[in-house]
């Protein structure tokens, strides 16, 4: 029977190993709300040209009460989506399906923490900091809005993580 309490007493001291990491808190709370049906305005057309895509943005897909898109395409422009989640929590949702994961046999990490623009990111897929042909990142706007832009290499660059932050960091600013 003592070594029955032991065994409970462990598992309550050290847990089950199994819980994910909670999103970070969101320490401003950046409504973006006004960017419904109007994502492609999170990068104007003159801060999107500075950052090496030309052209206004693309409305992307169907758009719906809780998610809107929009995309710079090859062969016009290097890949660039942006996608505006309202009323749900996207960088939390990244959290609780991917936090502690690894991708196949390279052990890389599915979802790295950053901060970007003073919020709260994360880099999925692979560490930022790798060369990459794509990337993405999400940043917490408020406990229910996120953005998630996804960047594909330019010429062949490998820096696909660093384009997806400098881009996240001006739609950030943009709100």
């Amino acid at each position: 029977m003592r070594a029955v309490w032991v065994v409970v007493l462990a598992v309550l001291v050290t847990g089950c190993g199994d819980e994910q990491p909670a999103r970070p808190p969101i320490p401003r709370q950046l409504d973006a709300g006004a960017f419904a049906w109007r994502a492609c305005d999170l990068l104007p057309g003159a801060r999107a040209a500075g950052l090496g895509y030309p052209g206004p943005g693309m409305p992307d897909g169907i758009p719906s009460e809780k998610h809107w898109s929009c995309s710079w395409l090859p062969p016009v422009s290097p890949l660039l989506l942006i996608d505006l989640y309202l009323g749900q929590d996207r960088l939390g949702y990244e959290y609780r399906t991917g936090a502690g994961a690894s991708i196949g046999s390279t052990g890389e990490p599915w979802l790295e923490p950053l901060t970007i623009g003073g919020q709260p990111a994360a880099a999925l897929g692979h560490s930022h900091e790798l060369p990459s042909a794509t990337c993405s990142v999400v940043v917490g706007l408020t406990d229910t809005q996120s953005v998630r832009v996804h960047a594909g290499q330019r010429a062949g660059d490998g820096r696909a993580c660093e384009h997806a932050i400098e881009v996240a960091t001006v739609v950030v600013h943009s709100i």
